[in-house]
């Protein structure tokens, strides 16, 4: 599985048009192969930073929708809504990447 996040700086007041972009796109996701879920998160300090983490069942599956025309429509919408391009970051976790395992901390 691998975790995709999508950093999106906002512009001043767009943030409802967004939030029906959002949940449009979110709605063209789920039907696609390799989808887990994603959740949507506002930065506490700043309420025009938001997160994008999704997870899929592998690398290909996000690339295939990441170059989608269902998510290029999308994104083009919500492109000029953004004072910058969005950052996307891929992650795995560091125990398939490294043979690390898991550790709890003790309380």
């Amino acid at each position: 599985m691998i975790k995709v996040i999508v950093s999106r700086q906002l512009s001043e007041g767009v943030e409802p048009n967004y939030e029906l972009l959002l949940k449009e796109t979110l709605q063209s996701v789920v039907i696609s192969p390799g989808f887990i879920s994603a959740e949507s998160l506002v930065d506490i300090n700043d309420a025009n930073h938001r997160l994008l983490i999704s997870h899929w069942t592998d690398i290909q599956s996000w690339q295939k929708w990441l170059y989608s025309e269902a998510r290029q429509n999308l994104v083009g919408q919500i492109r000029p809504m953004l004072c910058f391009e969005e950052d996307v970051h891929i992650y795995i976790h560091s125990e398939r990447h490294s043979g690390l395992t898991s550790i709890t901390p003790h309380r």
